[in-house]
């Protein structure tokens, strides 16, 4: 019988008075390699918002410690297939198990019991399906993998089923396909999950997965870590060590 992860669907945050809104693809256990862009970038802890496309862990050196980013007032992320990896994790199951630890999630296996529990509420406690945030260009969406619907937002778990969840948490048909069309009730959607060179947007959705905590590739002979601001006419973007690139917003 089918049961939907134990995280809620939606949750919805007003714009940022205070400070500047940023949105970073799937982190996969690189801690340090996020500082050192949030420095490059001049991240305001005390005022500035940090939301991300979900697995932060796994690959990376540093997944605890990535998770542990929930506890920050500044930090927001939507859940990834690898949390759901971890949440679904039984020792019992010996196959699923095995599918995990080949996508890395080897690090599990060495912490202690009173951390792999402290995992498993950051995301259950932190967590969400689908993040809404109000910016001054309008309601920007966030997803893992893609958005299986025409308007946005969908603020009920039921309202996913085991297909349309799978969709959401690991679908790729929308950038393996380079399917454009604009999703209504949002300005922009934003997600990760699918390892691309530079982020690309197809109508309202953009991929913001650069390959962070992945190994060099035919496909992705640098992966990095990539952060998006938000303006009214193009997105900003940033990776370490280099000056920011910019992707046109459609009108």
């Amino acid at each position: 019988m089918y049961t939907s992860p134990p995280v809620r669907c939606h949750e919805y945050f007003p714009e940022n008075k205070r400070g500047s809104d940023f949105f970073v693809g799937d982190l996969h256990g690189e801690f340090k390699e996020l500082q050192q862009l949030l420095k490059q970038i001049n991240f305001n802890f005390s005022s500035d918002r940090l939301f991300a496309t979900g697995d932060l862990i796994d690959r990376g050196n540093d997944s605890l410690k990535c998770l542990k980013l929930l506890n920050q007032d500044w930090f927001f992320s939507v859940l990834g297939n690898h949390e759901l990896f971890l949440l679904e994790y039984d020792d019992d199951n010996l196959y699923k198990n095995m599918i995990w630890k080949k996508n890395g999630g080897s690090w599990f296996h060495s912490i202690t019991d009173e951390e792999k529990i402290l995992s498993r509420q950051l995301i259950v406690n932190n967590m969400k399906l689908t993040l809404t945030i109000n910016t001054h260009i309008g309601l920007v969406g966030i997803i893992h993998a893609e958005y299986p619907f025409r308007t946005w937002p969908k603020e009920d778990i039921s309202e996913f089923d085991k297909e349309l969840l799978h969709q959401a948490l690991w679908g790729r048909n929308i950038i393996k396909n380079k399917l454009v069309f604009y999703t209504k009730g949002a300005k922009l959607i934003i997600s990760g999950h699918t390892n691309v060179a530079l982020p690309v947007l197809l109508g309202n959705q953009l991929f913001l997965d650069t390959g962070a905590g992945s190994p060099p590739n035919e496909s992705i002979y640098s992966p990095h870590l990539s952060i998006c601001e938000v303006s009214e006419k193009h997105l900003k973007l940033h990776s370490l060590g280099y000056e920011p690139k910019y992707i046109s917003i459609d009108d």
